[in-house]
């Protein structure tokens, strides 16, 4: 990178850390929910407790997000303020990672500074700055995989790098265990306009890349074995999510599951039990489940009450109705702005992508993008819609918004070409 280039993407940092700030000192977002789950869950693995219930070992959720708290928390103490901060660090190196994932694919670095520059804005993202919340670091894990990916097909080794940041994503989400499987084409299609003397390793990659991630998995695995006497790969709630989206009373969002265990003990029969009743629904009712792929992916992709929602609770470990106090203005505009920005976000990264596809350097680059946004569609499918599934695809989104601006202007060239060269036709000096 240039120094105007580096330039530029320390500028997004100081705006995106200014937005952040001032979010920060105005909404005082504190966890409920899950997010309290993950913070104290932090504190006893901060304090040796292991990852337990009230002393009773768990795997419901994914112990990556609590895990990565809790190496701060033993140095600098628990408290709801340092996870923010870290989820500030997380939220502005996911604006880096943007700009130097779209510079890289557009071989632009103003398309980068557009893509990094919507993320610096984007709701979701200044919001969950604030939230106690795991889609900060999976994100930027994602987003460093395949910062990694796109040096790795030149210098093979960082193939393992990328292993590494994919290991401990399916340490937060397991289902990033299928991202090799989509960067890893998407690298290859990209490389060709790279290295057109050179075939892609498939092998390497995937060899390098998989031994990795396996490697990081390892030790929870074993730990799960240990717990569970049974297999269990990350988590047991997988089963839960099948239920939530596939049931006779199923919305397409989200509705509470029948049998969240009461104690972790009873983990593994309530997966089985709820995994086996949404598998059968789905054989049973094929057409009932396709009905509902437009709700889910509506709810994963354009509804953004999640922002407004989750970053107006005040009071820790305690659900409330929020915009009800002095508070109630700045609620209720984060609620509109979050629904046009999530609205107008999805219509140009669209544009995006059909314009830049006549174009074989753009097309090129669509396919991490494209791949990275349909995984969290089918997931949305398969699973439930909801709008905190769809922020790890919003970086993407703004790779293909920033993709749309770079495709129009050239478009707009096309007739000025073609109109220089109908005056200077090859072969005549002027």
């Amino acid at each position: 990178m240039t120094s105007a280039e580096k330039l530029g993407m320390i500028v997004l940092l100081i705006i995106g850390l200014g937005v952040r700030l001032w979010w920060l000192f105005n909404v005082n977002s504190q966890p409920v929910t899950d997010f309290n789950f993950y913070y104290e869950r932090a504190k006893d693995i901060a304090a040796n407790r292991g990852y337990a219930v009230d002393g009773v070992f768990t795997a419901y959720w994914p112990v990556g997000y609590p895990f990565f708290l809790s190496l701060f928390f033993r140095i600098f103490g628990p408290s709801v303020i340092l996870a923010k901060i870290l989820n500030t660090a997380l939220t502005l190196s996911c604006i880096g990672l943007t700009y130097w994932i779209t510079w890289r694919l557009w071989k632009s670095s103003i398309l980068g500074f557009l893509a990094g520059l919507i993320l610096a804005i984007a709701p979701p993202f200044v919001a969950y700055s604030g939230i106690v919340a795991s889609e900060p670091l999976y994100t930027a894990l994602t987003l460093l995989a395949i910062a990694w990916s796109l040096v790795a097909f030149q210098k093979p080794r960082f193939w393992l790098l990328v292993g590494v940041a994919v290991g401990f994503a399916t340490l937060v989400r397991p289902q990033a265990v299928l991202i090799p499987f989509l960067i890893i084409p998407g690298v290859a299609l990209f490389s060709r306009s790279e290295r057109e003397d050179r075939r892609f390793n498939y092998k390497k990659a995937f060899a390098y890349s998989l031994a990795a991630m396996l490697l990081i998995q390892f030790p929870w695995h074993i730990r799960n074995l240990v717990v569970f006497k049974k297999p269990v790969f990350i988590s047991t709630n997988g089963g839960d999510n099948l239920w939530i989206g596939n049931n006779e009373n199923a919305t397409g969002k989200y509705i509470p599951p029948p049998g969240i265990p009461q104690s972790p003990a009873k983990e593994l029969a309530n997966d089985k039990a709820t995994r086996t009743e949404g598998k059968n629904y789905i054989l049973d009712n094929p057409g009932k489940v396709i009905s509902l792929w437009p709700a889910k992916l509506e709810a994963t992709f354009l509804t953004r009450s999640d922002v407004a929602y989750w970053s107006f609770q005040t009071e820790k470990g305690k659900l409330i109705t929020p915009g009800m106090g002095s508070d109630k203005p700045l609620y209720k505009f984060t609620q509109r702005f979050s629904a046009n920005f999530a609205y107008w976000l999805l219509i140009f990264a669209g544009v995006g992508a059909v314009l830049s596809f006549p174009f074989l350097e753009s097309r090129r680059a669509l396919g991490i993008p494209v791949a990275m946004i349909g995984l969290t569609a089918l997931l949305s499918m398969v699973f439930f819609g909801n709008p905190r599934f769809g922020f790890p695809a919003i970086p993407f989104q703004a790779m293909l918004a920033a993709s749309a601006v770079g495709s129009i202007f050239m478009l707009m060239s096309l007739p000025l070409a073609w109109w220089q060269e109908k005056k200077s036709p090859p072969g005549r000096l002027e």
